[in-house]
C-alpha cells in the first residue's frame, strides 16, 4: 500500500524528533547556559490503517498539517505520546540541550 497523500508513518516522525534532538544535545557541547531534557509530549493526527494480504497488519499514519485528501474527522485519532529521551551509553543521566540555534535550522 502507498503512503496516504500528506502522511509520515511514525517511525519516520520518531526518527526526526530523535535526529533533532541529537543535534541539539550537540550544540549544547561547551555552552553555559543549558537546559535539562524532560519529558518531550507529541499530540499527532494520526490515522490508523489495517492491511490484509502479503503485509497483514495495522500502520499509524501521521498527516501533515495542509494534507489534501478526503478523509473525514472519523476516520482521523488523536495520538498523545509522551516519551522520556535518554542517551543508550548513560541511560541514568539527565540529557541537557543547548541554547545555540534553534531546533530545524
Amino acid at each position: 500500500m502507498a503512503d496516504p497523500e500528506g502522511a509520515v508513518r511514525l517511525s519516520s516522525t520518531l526518527r526526526m524528533l530523535r535526529a533533532e534532538l541529537s543535534q541539539a544535545i550537540q550544540a549544547a557541547s561547551g555552552e553555559e547556559l543549558q537546559f535539562r531534557l524532560g519529558p518531550v509530549e507529541l499530540e499527532l493526527q494520526a490515522a490508523v490503517t489495517n492491511e490484509g494480504g502479503g503485509e497483514a497488519g495495522i500502520k499509524f499514519w501521521v498527516i501533515a498539517l495542509g494534507a489534501k485528501g478526503s478523509r473525514s474527522r472519523e476516520q482521523m485519532q488523536t495520538v498523545k505520546l509522551t516519551l522520556t529521551p535518554h542517551l543508550a551509553s548513560k541511560p541514568d543521566e539527565d540529557v541537557n540541550v543547548g541554547a545555540r540555534g534553534q531546533l530545524g535550522e
